[in-house]
Formats: structure tokens, C-alpha cells, sequence
């Protein structure tokens, strides 16, 4: 694709943005009673007396999530006994994550273009969006994901400001200022939701891997993350006690058209389940099993990207894309693996998966 005018492009973006939510609008008039919503609801509103211990000194049910706890605290106190304001946050975190799945594609391709329309639209268009924005006990994977992308944002603008002829982030080497917001964004992804720690590997990844050599300036680059990382573990398990999680495993799978709870999942279940509903949400072929082909045809579709994200990269490691080919894979398989430890899952732990999927599948596309 040729580059945009910049002011259409935006507008663009802002369009397609505006477009993934319209599905949900007809939501704002309607509260989510769902048994988990109104657990969070009741313990979080302002009318509950303990209030403040609940969001900061106490843990919610498997996790330490204090940043979704205080935002539906801001909204009983805002919006009062109405829908509407939670609803908003909701929407607005869903659309401000689409634009923020743009922001991240073109800070780290450095291109301002078309391909990051395809990207938003895979995030937003993904299925699994179904099973979180509507569901206001889900809002902790929405603040998780939108602080996550945020987070790396500013680390790829840290990386690339010392580059002196990106259009993206000029500056000085390195810019600091850029790493402080990234280590403010991240512990407020992780304190959204547990699986913002995956985010902490990726941005690892993307330090070290930002030039073909580990420099001093790389570690630089590290160590705050790294401390940030551990501090917010730290204060996770001083209040929690221990890591969290489901004490009973747990994983959803189909069974005569309908999704069934069972116990009892093991590592590799879950792992394999993760990748089954994330990059087949439709099936393997988004088809009937029985057409000619389905199954071969997306065997050869994966064996492509296979080689395009896993085994290219390291054929050509001097090539920045193809290093991050790399990356967004590995932090695919970092949800699928953090899922397994917890030998736990639902069809919405998808949704942070869904972000470097979608860039993946945009930056492999737009090579071929």
C-alpha cells in the first residue's frame, strides 16, 4: 500500500474506530446483570462503606485488579444509579484500544499507512470482543489491554528516539521521558488484570531485540521495566498472599453447538485451546469440516505464517521487521503459556491475544 495523506489517514482511523463499537451502542440503556457484574457493582460503589479497602487492601475474587475496581467506584460516583456512564467507560475503552492498536502498529513499523487500518480492523472485528465489552465484570481484560498497548507505545517510541531520521519520534537518544510512561502505564495494566505480565515479557523482548546486539543503552532500557515489574508482584502478593488464581482448573469447550464448562484441564489442554478459539474463533476454516480442503488449506496457511514469523526471523536477523515478526509471535505463545501455568480457560482470555495477532497478521500480509 502507498503512504496516505496523514490528515485522511487519521480520519480513517477515527472512522474505523468509530465503526467497531456502533455493534455495541444499543447497550448503553441496559444494565449488565450478570451474577459476576453485579458482585463487582455492589462491592465497588460508593454506597458500600468499605469502599476504599476493597479497591486497594483486599482481594477481587482470583486477582489484585485495583484499577478496575476504582474505575467502577469513579462511575457509581459520577453516573449514580444508571447504566449509562459504566456503559460509556466500557465503549470508550474498547474504541480507545482500536486506536491505540493503530498507534502501535505504526510505532513499531515506523509507517504511518493503510496496513494499520487492516490491523485495527482484526482487533476490533475479533469475536471475542463479544465475550468482554458487553459484560461489565470483563472490563478488567478492556483497562488491561487498552494500559498494555499504551505501555508499549511509549516503549516503542523510547526505542525508536534514537533514531535520527524516524518521523515518528524525533529527539534526543533514547528519550527517557518516553520509558517513565511506559513504567507507569504497565503497572496499571497489570493491576487491571493479571495477564498484563505477559506485556512485561514483550517489552523485555522488544528492548533486546530493538538492534541485532545487546548494548548498554538496551540495558538501560531493561532495568526499569524489570523493577517496575517486580514491584507490582511485590505488592500483588503482599496483599493477595499468594499468586491468585482458580483453585479448581478449569477450561470451555464446545460440545453439541454449546459451550460447556468442564474441570479438570492440564497444561497442554489449555494451551491448545487458547490457539483454537483465538486464531479458529469460526472453526479452522471458518467453514463446514466437511468442505473439500478446509483442513488442508489451513494447514498450509499456518505452515506459512509458521515460516514467515518463526523461522524466517532468525534466517535474517539483521532485518529489524523480521525481528519483530519474531516477537509478536513469542508474545502470542506468552498469553497461551501463562494461561496453561493457571490450567485455566475461557473463550475470553482471548481478547489480549487478539492484539498481536492482529499485527502479525498485518505485518506478514503486507510482505507478501
Amino acid at each position: 500500500m502507498s503512504t496516505p495523506k496523514v490528515p485522511w489517514i487519521w480520519l480513517s482511523v477515527f472512522a474505523v474506530a468509530l465503526l467497531g463499537i456502533l455493534p455495541y451502542m444499543p447497550l448503553l440503556e441496559y444494565w449488565p446483570w450478570t451474577e459476576d457484574s453485579v458482585k463487582w457493582y455492589n462491592k465497588c460503589h460508593v454506597d458500600n462503606p468499605d469502599w476504599f479497602s476493597w479497591i486497594f487492601a483486599h482481594r477481587h475474587y482470583i486477582g489484585y485488579r485495583p484499577v478496575a475496581a476504582a474505575s467502577l467506584t469513579l462511575n457509581s460516583a459520577i453516573g449514580g444509579p444508571f447504566p449509562l456512564m459504566y456503559r460509556l467507560t466500557d465503549l470508550s475503552l474498547f474504541f480507545g484500544t482500536g486506536l491505540a492498536v493503530y498507534g502501535l502498529w505504526s510505532t513499531l513499523t515506523r509507517r504511518i499507512n493503510g496496513w494499520g487500518l487492516v490491523a485495527m480492523v482484526l482487533f476490533l472485528c475479533h469475536p471475542v470482543a463479544q465475550d468482554v465489552v458487553p459484560f461489565l465484570a470483563r472490563r478488567t481484560y478492556v483497562l488491561a489491554v487498552f494500559f498494555s498497548t499504551l505501555a508499549l507505545i511509549c516503549l516503542g517510541r523510547h526505542l525508536n528516539s534514537d533514531e535520527p531520521d524516524s518521523r515518528l519520534s524525533p529527539g534526543p537518544p533514547r528519550n527517557r521521558r518516553w520509558l517513565v510512561a511506559s513504567c507507569v502505564c504497565l503497572p496499571l495494566a497489570i493491576f487491571s488484570n493479571e495477564f498484563g505480565y505477559v506485556t512485561l515479557g514483550f517489552m523485555v523482548l522488544l528492548c533486546c531485540t530493538a538492534t541485532p546486539g545487546i548494548s548498554r543503552q538496551t540495558l538501560r532500557s531493561v532495568l526499569p521495566i524489570l523493577a517496575t515489574g517486580l514491584a507490582s508482584l511485590a505488592i500483588r502478593w503482599l496483599v493477595r498472599g499468594h499468586m491468585g488464581g482458580y483453585h479448581v482448573a478449569y477450561i470451555t469447550k464446545l460440545q453439541g453447538g454449546d459451550r460447556v464448562l468442564k474441570k479438570g484441564a492440564g497444561f497442554w489442554d489449555v494451551f491448545q485451546a487458547s490457539f483454537d478459539y483465538t486464531l479458529f474463533p469460526a472453526g479452522w476454516s471458518g467453514a463446514s469440516p466437511w468442505l473439500l480442503g478446509s483442513t488442508l488449506g489451513i494447514a498450509l496457511v499456518l505452515s506459512y505464517y509458521g515460516w514467515r514469523a518463526l523461522v524466517r526471523p532468525l534466517l535474517n536477523w539483521g532485518q529489524r521487521e523480521e525481528r519483530l515478526k519474531l516477537c509478536l509471535a513469542l508474545w502470542l505463545v506468552g498469553y497461551a503459556t501463562l494461561y496453561g501455568l493457571t490450567n485455566t480457560w475461557f473463550w475470553r482470555q482471548g481478547y489480549p491475544m487478539s492484539v498481536p495477532l492482529a499485527l502479525l497478521i498485518t505485518l506478514v500480509a503486507q510482505d507478501t
